[in-house]
């Protein structure tokens, strides 16, 4: 659904499904999903990384707002 490059490392990469949000540390060659989203809000419509805390990534979803820091789990914020 959506796909974002990290700004400060090309390698570093999130991008969401169906079925969830997923990063890759290594240029796409494989992909970790994130924890922390309920079932419910799986429909990620958009991720954006903050352009002043570039480890602080938000996951706007179809349930709200989802904020993760230093690729922690995903929470309500």
């Amino acid at each position: 659904m959506t796909i974002t490059v990290d700004q400060n490392d090309a390698s570093h990469i999130f991008a969401s499904a169906c079925s969830g949000i997923y990063h890759s540390s290594n240029g796409g060659a494989s992909w970790t999903k994130s924890k922390g989203i309920p079932k419910d809000s799986l429909r990620t419509v958009h991720i954006l990384q903050d352009p002043k805390r570039p480890h602080t990534v938000y996951a706007a979803t179809t349930e709200g707002l989802w904020k993760t820091s230093n690729d922690a789990p995903l929470g309500a914020w």
